[in-house]
């Protein structure tokens, strides 16, 4: 968090759930490029073992980053009224410069949890 003062709440909203989805292309690019260029030609065994292999890093990197983004996204509607009467401003507790996503269900934030939650 401290890395990412400068970038503001819907910037980090992004990176937390964009990021994983390049990574994951980034991971069965190799298996996937082999299997569309040579795959009409190569048997079953190998094209199982060539998926299988393209498979597991994508399992294991999605088990290690998915309490993150989960996080991160359901953070988003953690807010909190300033005021004792519950009449002042609704704010995230995450950041307290912004306004809860919940009065705006049409805003960026809400749109973009409500897409990757």
């Amino acid at each position: 968090s401290c890395l990412t003062n400068k970038i503001s709440h819907e910037g980090r909203l992004v990176i937390y759930t964009m990021l994983p989805i390049v990574v994951v292309g980034m991971l069965t690019a190799p298996g996937g490029i082999a299997l569309l260029l040579g795959g009409h030609s190569m048997d079953e065994k190998r094209k199982r073992r060539i998926i299988q292999t393209m498979v597991r890093p994508v399992q294991v990197f999605l088990f290690m980053v998915y309490p993150l983004v989960t996080y991160q996204t359901l953070s988003n509607f953690h807010c909190q009224h300033l005021s004792p009467d519950g009449d002042g401003e609704y704010l995230l507790i995450s950041n307290y410069r912004q306004e809860c996503p919940l009065r705006h269900p049409g805003g960026f934030i809400f749109l973009w949890r409500f897409f990757f939650g």
